[in-house]
C-alpha cells in the first residue's frame, strides 16, 4: 500500500477532515491497510483517532480491496461499545456512493446509514459484522480481517475464540486496538502483546495523544497520576508490579497498622461473605461505610464437614448480627443448611450467572464482584488491618481463574458484592395470613422465611 493511496482513500470517505490527519496518523493508517502486516497492535493515548482509522481500514478491505482482487472479504469487528461500527456509519454519511451499494438497506426510522448488526455490499458480496465480545456472537463467523476495538476490556477467552475464526486464504489480518489502563486493570493478553510485540508476532503502532491538538492534555496532566498519564495519554503499558489484579501500589496504601475496629456512623452496616468448599470454607465480616469496605473479621475452616460448620457459623452470625449474608451457591448440598437456624437473610450467589454492569457490560457475577473489589482497592476505599496476613498475601498473588489459593479473596469479594439487582428478601419467602384467619386458626399475622437467591 502506497502512502498516497491510503491518504486518498481516507479523505474520499471523510472530506471534512481534508489535510487534517497528522503524519503519525497517516503512518498508522498506511500500516492498517497493508495486508502483508498480518498482526498489528495499536496502543495509543485516548483521543488519538485510532478507532476512526481502524474503522476506515475495515471499510477499505470490504470495499476497495475486495473490488481490486475480485473476491469477497469478510470483516469481523469485536467491540463492547461498538464505537468502531459507529465510525463506519459516519463514513457512509459523508460518502453518498456507499449506501446505494448495500444489499439490505437500514430501517428508515433507525437514524443510521447502515444496518446495526452487519452490512453487505451487493456488488462485492463483502460483509462487515458488528459483534459484542461474547462467544455466542462470534461463533460460526469465518473472517478475513478481525479487529478488536478497546481490546483492554475484552477477555482472553474471547480473543482465543476469535483468532480461531480467522482465515488466511484471502487476507488473514488481525488488528487489536486499545489504550492500557494505568494500574491493575484490563486484559492481561492485550498488555502482554503491547509489552512484547515481537514475542507474539505483532507489529506495534504506539503514539502519544500529546501530539493531538484537539485534546486538553494540560488538564489531564493536572488531574491524572503519573501512572495514568503514561498509560492513557502515552499508550505505555503499566509495569509488572502495577499489573497485578490488586496492584501493590494501591494495596499498600489500604493496609493499616492498627487492629480492625468498627468505625460506625449513620451509613455503617455489617455484611458477611461465605465461600464454601470441601477443602476450605471462609467466613468474612465487613463493615460497609458508604462506599468504603472495612474488613473486621475472617475465619477459615479446612477439611471441615457442613455438619460441623453449621453450628459454628450460626454462632458467629449471632455474635456479629450482620444485616445479610452472601454465600457461594456451590456446593449445592450446602445451601439452606444454615438458614434453618438464623433469621438473618442468606443469599446464595451463582457466580457463573451473567449480569449487566453499570457500564453496560455483560459479565459473570464472579467477574463483577472481583471487579468491584478491585475498584475498591484501586480507589483506596478498602481498609485492611495488617493482622490479616494471609488475606493480604492472597490479594497480592490473586489472578482471575485461579484453581487454588483464592478462597479468602473470594469470601471478601462476596461480602463486598453489590449485584446489579439489589438484594432483598424475596416475596415468596413471606407468608401473610389475614386477620380473620389468624383469629379462627390461632395463626401469627406474619411468618417470615428468608429467600434464597
Amino acid at each position: 500500500m502506497k502512502l498516497g493511496e491510503a491518504v486518498y482513500y481516507f479523505y474520499s470517505k471523510r472530506p471534512d477532515l481534508q489535510d487534517l490527519l497528522l503524519p503519525e496518523q497517516i503512518e498508522m493508517f498506511k500500516d492498517l491497510l497493508d495486508f502483508k502486516i498480518k498482526s498489528q497492535a495499536l496502543s495509543c493515548g485516548r483521543g488519538f483517532g485510532k478507532t476512526m482509522l481502524a474503522g476506515c481500514a475495515a471499510l477499505y478491505f470490504a470495499d476497495e480491496y475486495s473490488r481490486k482482487i475480485g473476491k469477497k472479504v469478510t470483516v469481523l469487528l469485536i467491540s463492547a461499545q461498538k464505537q468502531i461500527y459507529d465510525r463506519i456509519d459516519e463514513f457512509f454519511t459523508y460518502d453518498k456512493t456507499l449506501k446505494p451499494r448495500l444489499r439490505i438497506q437500514p430501517s428508515a426510522t433507525s437514524g443510521y446509514e447502515i444496518p446495526r448488526e452487519r452490512f453487505e455490499f451487493a456488488d462485492t458480496k463483502s460483509v462487515v459484522y458488528n459483534c459484542l465480545p461474547t462467544i455466542k456472537q462470534i461463533e460460526g463467523i469465518r473472517a478475513d480481517v478481525i479487529i478488536f476495538d478497546e481490546a483492554q476490556d475484552i477477555l482472553q477467552s474471547i480473543y482465543e475464540k476469535a483468532i480461531g475464526c480467522l482465515k488466511v486464504d484471502v487476507i488473514g489480518k488481525l488488528i487489536i486496538i486499545g489504550t492500557p489502563y494505568w494500574e491493575g486493570k484490563g486484559s492481561n493478553w492485550f498488555i502482554d502483546i503491547v509489552s512484547n510485540p515481537k514475542k507474539h508476532g505483532f507489529k506495534l503502532s504506539q503514539f502519544s495523544s500529546e501530539i493531538c491538538r484537539w485534546n486538553d492534555v494540560d488538564r489531564w496532566k493536572q488531574v491524572w497520576s503519573e501512572a495514568r498519564i503514561e498509560a492513557e495519554l502515552r499508550g505505555n503499558p503499566p509495569r509488572s508490579e502495577q499489573r497485578a489484579f490488586f496492584a501493590s501500589t494501591h494495596l499498600n496504601k489500604n493496609i493499616i497498622e492498627t487492629d480492625p475496629i468498627r468505625q460506625g456512623g449513620v451509613n455503617s452496616k455489617l455484611e458477611v461473605g461465605i465461600d464454601w468448599g470441601y477443602e476450605k470454607t471462609v467466613y468474612t465480616l465487613i463493615e460497609r461505610i458508604g462506599i468504603t469496605c472495612n474488613i473486621l473479621y475472617q475465619k477459615v475452616w479446612e477439611n471441615t464437614s457442613i455438619e460441623i460448620l453449621v453450628p459454628e457459623i450460626v454462632k458467629l452470625l449471632g455474635e456479629h448480627k450482620p444485616l445479610l449474608v452472601k454465600a457461594d451457591s456451590l456446593p449445592i448440598e450446602y445451601r439452606g443448611k444454615v438458614d434453618k437456624y438464623t433469621r438473618i437473610p442468606i443469599y446464595y450467589i451463582d457466580c457463573a450467572k451473567r449480569e449487566t454492569t453499570s457500564e453496560g457490560k455483560l459479565i459473570s457475577a464472579k467477574e463483577h464482584m472481583m471487579g468491584q473489589l478491585q475498584k475498591k482497592n484501586r480507589e483506596h476505599h478498602l481498609i485492611i488491618s495488617q493482622i490479616f496476613v494471609d488475606l493480604i498475601m492472597e490479594l497480592r498473588k490473586y489472578k482471575p481463574n485461579m484453581d487454588r489459593g483464592d478462597d479468602r479473596v473470594d469470601s471478601l469479594a462476596l461480602a463486598n458484592y453489590e449485584p446489579s439487582e439489589p438484594l432483598r428478601v424475596t416475596p415468596i419467602g413471606r407468608l401473610i395470613f389475614p386477620k380473620n384467619m389468624n383469629r379462627r386458626y390461632n395463626l401469627p399475622s406474619t411468618r417470615q422465611f428468608h429467600g434464597i437467591q
